[in-house]
């Protein structure tokens, strides 16, 4: 699927009320929660515990969440916390995976016109600029280009920070 053509490129969750990752709507099952609107960036995850292409793809959301440390990932499912917490039975994750109520699932497969899981969308200032499969082969690209960029502000924000410290 060409993300340049995928149903919710372009759209700021930032606009839409009814979609609010505010930590208090998050059970946490792993690592603490976290609101990916508010991010630099961040990546969202639609699975769910019986779906076998989501459970196969947790270890290359692992690599990601290892490899581009820059961009958080958030990965949701409306189950029941203790599914989850059953489901992932203590293995240590490094990204956030949270419980979220029914009605955020619905919003949020809505607005991007999910039909099917594993979804994955990479927000970029609240805005999506990939929206589709995690397999994708224009996903990785992408994750490289974010995470550089987002390497270069943080040094040049360190930069400015130590310039400012000295004088």
């Amino acid at each position: 699927m060409s993300t340049t053509k995928a149903a919710g490129i372009g759209k700021s969750l930032r606009d839409n009320k009814k979609i609010s990752f505010d930590v208090s709507v998050q059970t946490p099952i792993a690592n603490k929660p976290f609101d990916p609107i508010a991010s630099e960036c961040a990546i969202i995850e639609a699975f769910r515990t019986w779906c076998g292409p989501c459970i196969r793809l947790i270890p290359v959301l692992m690599k990601h969440a290892l490899h581009y440390k820059n961009i958080p990932i958030l990965q949701i499912s409306p189950e029941e916390p203790e599914k989850l917490k059953k489901f992932f039975g203590g293995v240590k994750v490094p990204n956030s995976v949270s419980a979220i109520p029914r009605e955020l699932w619905d919003s949020f497969s809505d607005w991007f016109s999910i039909q099917g899981i594993p979804h994955l969308v990479v927000l970029h200032k609240g805005v999506a600029v990939f929206s589709g499969h995690p397999m994708d082969p224009e996903l990785e690209p992408l994750l490289k280009k974010l995470n550089a960029q987002l390497e270069a502000e943080k040094k040049e924000k360190e930069t400015t920070a130590t310039i400012e410290t000295a004088e």
